[in-house]
């Protein structure tokens, strides 16, 4: 295989100038058409049949939910506490 020889530095190259072409007729803007551009804006969409029926059928599933767990605690078996000490001295 031979070696393609490719230049490092490219040589003679042209500037090309690029005229910016922008309107010299000011633009005016009035405070409703302001106002209407903002409102269609921040509008939000009509929400869907489908979206409605999912929102209730989340919100009852929310309120279906089951409370949590009572916390279980060791029982206290006091009434054996004699018997148990009774039978451990005996042991020894």
């Amino acid at each position: 295989m031979t070696p393609v020889a490719k230049p490092d530095v490219i040589e003679n190259v042209e500037p090309i100038v690029v005229e910016d072409v922008a309107s010299q007729a000011p633009v005016l803007i009035t405070e409703q058409e302001v106002v209407f551009s903002t409102a269609v804006a921040l509008s939000p969409r009509p929400a869907s049949k489908s979206r409605r029926l999912f929102d209730a059928i989340r919100a009852a599933g929310a309120a279906l939910r089951l409370p949590p767990p009572k916390q279980h605690l060791p029982q206290s078996n006091r009434y054996l506490e004699h018997a148990r000490m009774a039978r451990e001295m005996e042991r020894l």
